[in-house]
Order: C-alpha cells, then sequence, then structure tokens
C-alpha cells in the first residue's frame, strides 16, 4: 500500500489526467441524456415553457402592432404562431407517455375533495357542483357519450343539473328524463375541413359502441356550445362539468377548443377518457399529433389532475395502440384512460 501512495505522489499529472476524464465522462453522458429526451431543440423549448409556445415566439407576438385602440389579445396573437407538424407530434406523444404511466402531478388536497357519483366511476368536486347553482345559467353539464343508459348523466341531473346528453350512435327522445335534454349528434373537429362546424365526416363502426354513417349529425363541440346558446356571455358563466367518453373524438374536441375563434366558456370539472387504439380514433401520425391540444387545452386552463384510471377496454380494443405510441413509451396493453380534472379558470 506504501509503494503504490508513494507512487501516485510522485505522478501527480495521472491525478489530474483521471479527475479530466471523469469530468469529461460525466459531461458526455449529461449531453446525451439531454439530446434522448430533447429530441429537438425547437420542442424541447415548448415543453419547457408548458404551453407549446416558442420563446421566441412571445417575443414576436409582443411585438405585433395593435388594432386600433384596443390591445391585441395575446392569446389570440399566440394561436397565430402554430407550432409546426413535428413539434405538434413531438408534444403529443410526451403528453400520451405521461398520461399512461401516470406521470403528471395529482394534488392531495383537491383529489380529497372529490365525491362519488353513487357507485358509478364517476367522480364531481362537491363545493364547485354547490357554486354552480348561484351563478348564471345554474348548473350546466354536458355528457358526450351516453349509450343505452348513463350513470353520469342520470347522477348529475339528479343533482339538479341542466344536463346536455349527446350521441350520434343511440336514439333516445328530446326529454329524456327530468334535467336531460338529449340530441344525437356527434362531434368532429373544424379541422377537417371548412363547412363551419358541419360537413364530411369519416364513418365509423364498432362492435360494441355502434356507428357513425353519412347521415349522421355531426358538429364541431364550439358550434354546438354556440348553437345551445352556451358559449361565454352574461347568461353563461361557466360549464360546471363537461363528459367526454365518445370513443376518439376527445382530441378533435380539444383540438376546436383550442382554436376557436368564438369564446368558449370555462370548464369547472372535467371528466375525459382518452383512447389509444387504433380501433377508436388512434390510427396514424395525424391522430397522435392531435393529441397535442389536449396537452394545450389543460396547461391553458389549468386544468388539475384529481383521478385517472386506466383499463384494456374490450377485446377487439387490447393491444391494438400504434407503434409511434408504444416506441414512445406507452404502455401497448391498455387502450383507455380515465382523467379527472377540475380547473381553475379565472372568472
Amino acid at each position: 500500500m506504501r509503494m503504490r501512495r508513494c507512487a501516485f505522489r510522485s505522478r501527480p499529472s495521472l491525478m489530474v489526467a483521471a479527475l479530466l476524464v471523469c469530468a469529461l465522462t460525466v459531461i458526455w453522458a449529461l449531453l446525451r441524456h439531454r439530446k434522448l429526451f430533447k429530441l429537438a431543440s425547437t420542442a424541447a423549448i415548448h415543453e419547457e415553457r408548458g404551453d407549446g409556445v416558442l420563446r421566441s415566439d412571445v417575443i414576436q407576438a409582443k411585438d405585433m402592432p395593435e388594432d386600433g385602440s384596443e390591445k391585441t389579445d395575446p392569446t389570440t396573437a399566440l394561436k397565430i404562431l402554430e407550432p409546426t407538424f413535428e413539434e405538434r407530434l413531438y408534444i403529443a406523444k410526451r403528453f400520451a407517455f405521461k398520461v399512461s404511466n401516470f406521470k403528471l402531478p395529482k394534488p392531495k388536497k383537491l383529489a380529497e375533495q372529490m365525491t362519488r357519483l353513487g357507485d358509478s366511476e364517476w367522480f364531481v368536486h362537491q363545493s364547485i357542483l354547490e357554486k354552480s347553482f348561484q351563478q348564471n345559467g345554474g348548473c350546466v353539464v354536458y355528457s358526450i357519450g351516453v349509450a343505452e343508459r348513463d350513470a353520469y348523466t342520470t347522477l348529475m341531473a339528479a343533482r339538479g343539473c341542466q344536463v346536455i346528453a349527446l350521441d350520434p350512435t343511440v336514439e333516445h327522445p328530446t326529454h329524456w328524463m327530468p334535467n336531460v335534454t338529449f340530441y344525437p349528434w356527434g362531434l368532429r373537429s373544424n379541422s377537417d375541413d371548412d363547412n363551419g362546424g358541419k360537413g364530411k365526416h369519416q364513418v365509423w363502426s364498432h362492435p360494441v359502441y355502434g356507428k357513425i354513417t353519412n347521415t349522421s349529425v355531426i358538429y364541431s363541440l364550439p358550434t354546438i356550445i354556440e348553437k345551445l346558446g352556451h358559449h361565454h356571455s352574461k347568461d353563461t358563466k361557466a360549464i360546471t362539468a363537461m363528459k367526454l367518453d365518445c370513443e376518439g373524438c376527445e382530441f378533435a374536441a380539444f383540438e376546436d377548443l383550442v382554436t376557436s375563434s368564438t369564446r368558449m366558456p370555462p370548464i369547472r370539472m372535467l371528466d375525459v377518457e382518452f383512447h389509444f387504439a387504433s380501433t377508436l380514433g388512434m390510427a396514424n401520425k395525424l391522430d397522435v399529433a392531435r393529441m397535442y391540444y389536449a396537452h394545450i387545452y389543460l396547461k391553458q386552463n389549468k386544468c388539475q389532475l384529481v383521478r385517472h384510471r386506466r383499463h384494456a377496454g374490450f377485446e377487439v380494443d387490447r393491444d391494438k395502440v400504434p407503434s409511434i405510441l408504444v416506441s414512445a413509451g406507452v404502455s401497448s396493453h391498455h387502450c383507455c384512460y380515465e382523467m379527472t380534472y377540475v380547473c381553475g379558470v379565472d372568472d
């Protein structure tokens, strides 16, 4: 041992060299780690900001000329600066990974304030529900995807809320039950064509969930909200709750909520089932990239996750997650993810 120590002291340059090699190794590992998790520098900046907009774009937006005497709406300005498809795809894959691996923060205090609706899988924030009865328009609930029967619709109506029930795959009377108005309408995205929210749509069928045909009535979500008079106005301060369980249409809904030129009311509680199976609307890169808008909506509206649950789905939907999502770390065995959010949008 003495000989080794003496030899080491007599050759200090070896110590310096060893330390230098260690330092370079650490730096290389850090750079490699950064590169793996930030595939493109512009996309990385999107993720760091958390709202999908480049810092350089924000600077550019602030320098945009004002329109007359009114200041430029910063939200409108940022919407003009739409990220590229590849940037949206990158953020969408990150979002899908976080959803499937439960990498999203869940505030304990909010989660403890949730109340289960009967013996169903749905939950509500009791305080938000009670306050909604004191606002203009009262408690307004959208239940999108109701099938032959729907516990969420029944239980929210029983609590005194006015429920709008939507589903193009079934038939119910307009006044389906007390406090429930049914419309046989489905959801589509305005980006599919420019026919004002109604027009061409893809036909679709599923052995369990029914089908959408050429004669089905399909609108964008902002169009439906506006048609029913619930767009942001003095008569409707907010939509109390919305359930989106429409077997793949949820991402089209988020896209239109983000990009709509009509001011949409805030949604206080959001129950949504995300579908990642090719049999449920997640068939290609275009479908995956659309998830970007769910990420943006939830960020912009300060939506906090209070509950999540995943399941494999029916046999026809199992192991149908597209390879582009599996390669991003999404589970290949689960088609569906039930998420409950409480959104704290300023009045």
